[in-house]
């Protein structure tokens, strides 16, 4: 879930995009931590965030590479957050918002889910064009049928299962 037009405003698109910088050329690591502090002065009335963590399960079986975006169930939320989560190959996920694996605000969340493939020798960010191998339904917050609650502290969620039918 990165920004794709390069020019991030966001908060959470910002951190993600800034990773590479800061990471890829130690010199310019100082200069990206305080254009980030600058950027985030901006952010100070955004939600706190809490540990999430779950598991998605197909037919039974861990679902490694499953995308989730966790849309907030209140219709009067504004919706720019989006916490996100894809699952490991034991179809364990831990959720991010602002920054890798920092968790989501507390609230009431329907979840979106896409499950690209087979992958067959690519990464599992080289999905575009690949068939889903969901039902149409779990595309869609509203008619997924997956609803979470994250509260303050820790959050383990109940395992996620998953449908053909």
């Amino acid at each position: 879930m990165r920004c794709s037009s390069g020019l991030c405003v966001s908060c959470r698109n910002f951190v993600a995009w800034s990773e590479p910088i800061v990471t890829g050329w130690p010199w310019l690591g100082s200069t990206a931590i305080g254009l980030l502090a600058l950027f985030l002065g901006g952010c100070r009335d955004a939600p706190p965030t809490y540990p999430v963590m779950g598991s998605v399960y197909f037919q039974g079986q861990p679902a490694a590479h499953v995308d989730l975006v966790f849309y907030d169930a209140n219709p009067a939320a504004d919706g720019r957050l989006r916490p996100y989560a894809t699952t490991d190959e034991n179809g364990r996920f831990t959720v991010s918002t602002y920054g890798v694996h920092d968790g989501a605000p507390p609230g009431e969340y329907e979840v979106a889910l896409s499950w690209k493939g087979p992958l067959r020798g690519r990464s599992p960010d080289q999905t575009d064009g690949m068939p889903e191998r969901l039902p149409a339904r779990y595309l869609n917050p509203a008619t997924s049928g997956v609803r979470i609650q994250v509260d303050r502290g820790d959050n383990q969620l109940e395992a996620i299962h998953l449908t053909a039918k």
